[in-house]
């Protein structure tokens, strides 16, 4: 797929045009630098649209993974189902975990969303942060796993045992996840 050249000075129609494009192909990187440069707001976007389902759940995933939590606050207060937005194969909740989005996490959290969600990879919103923690390394790691297992997320069997083995980049989330899943009364 050709990525077309991102100009400040698009149409309204090309610039829904473009963002249903980076919805559907789940490009939400690219989509980030186009808002962010024609300083467009995607709920201004899905307003000025008619907030079609389909790109409210998207698009409740893309502020997931980029950390815009009052927008994924602002999604939530229009019906949006926290467990929609899935053409990823990852739903909101596990993006934000991914990407380190600590606040955009708390939210979620403090909003109910289900804990217990399984990604395409069969993973879990903590086993996403796990895995994270370990490959996709950011530093708000270890309190958003320490946030899920206060939330009662629940520990799925032999975690400990995989966490310990594993290369961590850091040694503090390294002490504070081993110490965070040895505490919990959650293990199933």
């Amino acid at each position: 797929m050709k990525i077309p050249e991102i100009t400040a000075d698009l149409s309204k129609e090309e610039l829904w045009r473009q963002t249903v494009k980076a919805l559907d192909g789940g490009d939400f990187s690219w989509l980030d630098k186009l808002l962010t440069k024609t300083n467009a707001s995607i709920i201004e976007l899905l307003e000025s649209n008619g907030e079609p389902t389909e790109y409210m759940n998207e698009a409740f995933a893309w502020v997931c993974f980029t950390g815009r939590t009052r927008d994924a606050e602002t999604l939530l207060d229009k019906g949006v189902d926290p467990t929609s937005g899935f053409k990823t194969g990852l739903a909101g909740f596990h993006w934000a975990v991914n990407r380190g989005n600590l606040e955009t996490v708390q939210m979620l959290i403090a909003r109910e969303a289900p804990l217990e969600q399984v990604n395409m990879y069969g993973g879990t919103v903590l086993g996403c942060a796990l895995y994270s923690a370990v490959y996709e390394y950011r530093d708000s790691h270890a309190e958003i796993i320490e946030a899920l297992i206060d939330a009662r997320a629940v520990i799925e069997p032999g975690t400990q045992e995989w966490w310990e083995k594993q290369h961590v980049p850091t040694e503090a989330t390294k002490d504070r996840v081993t110490t965070a899943l040895r505490l919990t009364p959650n293990k199933i």
